[in-house]
Parts: structure tokens; sequence; C-alpha cells
């Protein structure tokens, strides 16, 4: 159930921000806001994305290559069938060049799914992932965390500069959370009230959004921040999406095949 919240998520933030919405830096609207509420999901899924995979291979120490050639399959195929069916209305050119550009493959850098080549690449290496974490006690592996989350979210997110990190490292980071939640998290279990505590972290980033929106009215500088402080492993996105995973961990949901069906669609 949590995979389908994220996705949807994940869709509402593309929307928000590729929907061709723009407000001028001056004004500050209902519209603005709801846009920029939209666009902090983003994140938020990607980080439960990740949460769930580390609670759940933190287990395993196999990796199987069948799941790695059927994620990049559906990915071309969609995104291929999408691309030609964009060319064929008219929305842009009918060429190969065009569909293979849209579906994701580029001349220079392969394929520009971000999210995918860094999650392949984290698949591909969590056995060796989890041989490190699995071996460290409790205390070890709460200063492990501890010194993650300073460099790779406080630091950046006080400098607005990245601390020799990439989207890997951010996916690591996050994975290394899932996983010492099913290696050490028993008591963690605060119930539904954690679905409480992230809707309460989701406010106060949309509140810090319009603190900045207002100080963007005098001060440029604060205009174009928000992208930075709503990233993977900023405090308050990753707070409330680790919220929502406790949260939602803790529901007694029965078996559902439309819920699953769905839920592996995304």
């Amino acid at each position: 159930l949590l995979r389908i919240v994220a996705i949807l998520l994940i869709i509402g933030c593309h929307f928000a921000q590729y929907g061709g919405f723009t407000f001028p830096p001056e004004s500050i609207t209902l519209n603005r806001l709801w846009q920029q509420l939209l666009f902090l999901g983003g994140q938020k899924g990607n980080d439960m994305f990740i949460l769930i995979s580390g609670y759940f291979l933190v287990s395993s120490q196999k990796v199987k290559p069948i799941k790695v050639l059927r994620i990049v399959s559906e990915l071309v195929f969609y995104t291929v069938l999408i691309s030609a069916l964009a060319s064929i209305s008219g929305l842009q050119d009918f060429s190969v060049i065009s569909i293979l550009r849209t579906s994701g493959f580029h001349k220079t850098s392969g394929f520009n799914w971000w999210f995918v080549r860094a999650y392949i690449v984290l698949y591909l290496i969590h056995p060796y992932l989890n041989m490190f974490l699995s071996r460290l006690s409790q205390g070890e592996y709460k200063q492990f965390l501890k010194a993650v989350f300073i460099l790779w979210g406080l630091i950046p997110m006080l400098t607005r500069f990245p601390f020799a990190g990439s989207m890997l490292v951010d996916f690591v980071c996050v994975y290394s959370v899932g996983a010492y939640i099913r290696l050490w998290g028993e008591k963690l279990s605060g119930g539904k009230i954690y679905i409480l505590y992230g809707i309460l972290f989701v406010l106060a980033e949309w509140l810090l959004l319009l603190l900045l929106d207002i100080a963007g009215l005098r001060y440029a500088v604060f205009a174009d921040i928000e992208i930075h402080i709503c990233g993977m492993m900023m405090p308050l996105t990753f707070l409330s999406a680790l919220c929502f995973f406790l949260g939602f961990k803790e529901l007694e949901v029965p078996y559902n095949r439309i819920i699953n069906a769905i839920a592996g669609a995304s």
C-alpha cells in the first residue's frame, strides 16, 4: 500500500515540476503554494521506495539478474511506446532518434533514468552492503547513521553544497536506515501515530517553503532554493518519509490482490 502512495507522490511531483506552471517570484498565491505542496512529494516517494528495499533486501545475499532485466525491459517498452505515440500524434517529430532521446537514451550519457540507474547499482551491490551492515553492533550502526546524515543531510542543507555525494550515495544512506529498522528496530513500533508525525513534518516543510517565498520577495537568493531543501537526504523530507514508512509498517492490512497488483506495477 505504501508503494502506491509513494508512486502517486512522485507523479504529483512530476506534474508540479514539469506541468508548465510558472509563478512570478514577486507574488505568493494559493496556486503556487498548492504546486509547491505537490512538489514536496517526489523525494518523499523516492525515500519510501528505498526504505522498503532496505527493509526487505537486508536479509538477501543473492542478486537475481532476471530482476534487473525485467526492470530495464519494462522501462524500454513503455517509454518507447509512449514516445512513439507522442510522435504519431504530432507532439514531437517522428524519427528513431527523437523516440530514443525522449525515451531516456542519450548519445553521451547512455540512458537518463537516474532513479533506475542508481537503483540497479544499489541492487547489484546490496549483498556486500548487507555484509557490512549485519556485522555492526547496534551502537556502531547508530554512530554510522549519525555520521551519514551529518555528512549528506545536515551539512548540505546548511551550506547548499553536496558533501562529495551522488544519488547512489543517497540511496545507500536511505537503504541503511531501512535495513536498521529490520535488524534493530523492534523498539520503533509506535503504531499509526507515526503517520501523524509524518504529516506534521510535511506541514513544517511546506511552512518553510512559504517562509522562503516571503524572504524571496526581498532577497533574490531565497527565490530558487526550494529544490535544494527538498532532496532525499534533507532532514524534513527524509523524516516525513521515515515516519510514513514506520506508520504503514504497523498497519494491519489484510491480503488484497488488487493492492498487490497496483503496487507491483509501480
